[in-house]
């Protein structure tokens, strides 16, 4: 074997060993509605065949991690997500392993930590022309959703602006889901389990830090579930 056929060999053995190690996972969000898809402006029927109609839902998802048998694999840095139904370049991103280990479970927050809403408004999925940021209330905006109720010909207008992180108003939500699929990850949030989990008749509107804005927060957290394996 010629000089320059060794280091062409060696050249490319070390490439294919950091593909390996820097492999990229594919992580997508599926907004649902029990089953289906989830489209903004379009008419659902809840448990009690009353007419909702969302026209705005976001939330952030962060600190990404994956795990295997409970014990850390790989956390992603910069870890914020800003999911936007009305975006749907924002449903999926990439992550960048540096590992060739497995993983059988995924780790991320519903919600900004307190450091980063201490630290004041910041660019990218964080800049507070998202409409994500409480200007009055110095925080972010973990979970928004707007919309309508329509029963017996009465229209209900919603909105659930859930946010807080300070105390007993801390609305932050860890979610950890079992994975089998490591390349291509798909997420399922079923808001129709949300909705029927509430009554937006009697509370249709969360617009501040609260106890109530971290009860909603929790029920949120078990709408997650993983669609592809």
């Amino acid at each position: 074997m010629t000089k320059l056929s060794l280091i062409l060999l060696l050249l490319f053995f070390t490439t294919e060993v950091k593909a390996k190690e820097n492999r990229t996972i594919s992580v997508t969000i599926v907004p649902l509605w029990g089953n289906e898809k989830l489209n903004l402006n379009k008419i659902y029927n809840d448990l009690n065949s009353a007419k909702i109609n969302i026209k705005t839902l976001k939330f952030y998802i962060t600190s990404f991690t994956t795990s295997k048998k409970n014990k850390p694999v790989y956390s992603e840095k910069n870890s914020f997500h800003l999911i936007d139904l009305a975006n749907k370049r924002s449903l999926t991103w990439n992550v960048i392993k540096g590992s060739k280990k497995q993983f059988d479970e995924i780790n991320f927050q519903l919600g900004v930590d307190s450091l980063t809403n201490e630290s004041g408004a910041r660019g990218g999925d964080l800049d507070p022309t998202k409409g994500m940021y409480w200007s009055w209330q110095s925080g972010y905006i973990n979970f928004k959703m707007e919309g309508s109720l329509q029963e017996n010909g009465k229209k209900t207008n919603f909105d659930y602006h859930l946010g807080g992180y300070q105390n007993r108003f801390n609305s932050i939500q860890t979610i950890r889901l079992k994975v089998k699929h490591t390349k291509v990850i798909q997420i399922g949030f079923d808001i129709k389990a949300f909705i029927n989990g509430i009554n937006l008749k009697v509370n249709p509107k969360v617009m501040s830090p609260s106890l109530k804005s971290v009860e909603l927060s929790k029920l949120i957290s078990q709408c997650f579930r993983i669609i592809n394996g």
